[in-house]
């Protein structure tokens, strides 16, 4: 083979293995971008429901989570269903309980279990 035939696949392979790293790079730098405004957006919502939940100390929150535990003891958090699983964690998580429902869920336990 001649050798410009020869730098002439050379440089084509070059040129194939730099486009591939340049667009498995920007895949990844892809991902890794829609991994972090998934985190933002869920971190944003999170701290709207603490708002929210604050407003009202969790006192309904914590008022069904007793009775759903009057009715059948809560062993587990798969115990509760997600959205006041979820409701209780931010609430302790961001301590906005007021005093009564914090020193309920202590005494029951279910802070403990809640907890995150």
């Amino acid at each position: 083979m001649d050798g410009w035939l020869k730098a002439l696949v050379a440089g084509a392979c070059i040129v194939v293995i730099a486009g591939g790293g340049y667009y498995a790079w920007t895949e990844y730098e892809r991902a890794d971008l829609a991994r972090l405004n998934e985190a933002a957006r869920q971190r944003v919502a999170t701290e709207r429901r603490a708002k929210e939940l604050a407003a009202e100390g969790c006192r309904p929150q914590v008022e069904e989570l007793l009775r759903l535990h009057a009715e059948r003891p809560i062993a587990s958090a798969s115990d509760v269903r997600g959205d006041l699983r979820k409701d209780i964690s931010i609430c302790l998580s961001h301590d906005i309980a007021f005093a009564f429902e914090k020193n309920e869920l202590e005494r029951t336990g279910l802070a403990q279990i809640l907890r995150n």
